[in-house]
């Protein structure tokens, strides 16, 4: 494939996830301020979903392995093995912002490698995983 073929594609991956994470953050905002509902939930696993398959589709396993786990923990959450309360919304947030800033950087044409997410992703998913073991049972 040509440069100039990946980069249509490119363009078209970076304004898809332009929208998806809006609506992800609008969906959170609004869960942030009027709680958590079913339709809210939906959006945002929806958003991460379209991510995680456009982004292994391009090659970016960073937002594939992240938004693989934004999905993990909506599951818990449709599946009511995880209340909604601060601490899902801190990480849910702090997801959303480590997508951006992918986003950014990938649009700059710089190395994902370059995002800390490897600490995110552990202390966000022990933080959950003893969160629904503690729900749970």
């Amino acid at each position: 494939m040509s440069d100039y073929d990946m980069s249509e594609y490119l363009a078209v991956f970076l304004s898809d996830m332009e929208e998806h994470l809006y609506l992800f953050e609008d969906a959170l905002l609004q869960m942030e301020k009027h709680g958590a509902d079913t339709e809210r939930i939906t959006v945002i696993f929806r958003a991460a979903h379209s991510l995680k398959g456009s982004s292994a589709a391009m090659g970016f396993d960073q937002v594939t392995q992240l938004t693989h786990r934004m999905e993990d923990i909506l599951d818990r959450i449709r599946s009511d093995q995880l209340t909604i309360d601060a601490q899902v919304i801190h990480i849910l947030f702090t997801n959303l912002d480590l997508l951006t800033h992918m986003k950014d950087t990938i649009q700059k044409n710089e190395s994902l490698n370059q995002v800390p997410t490897d600490e995110n992703y552990s202390s966000n998913g022990s933080t959950i995983k003893s969160k629904c073991t503690r729900e749970h049972h």
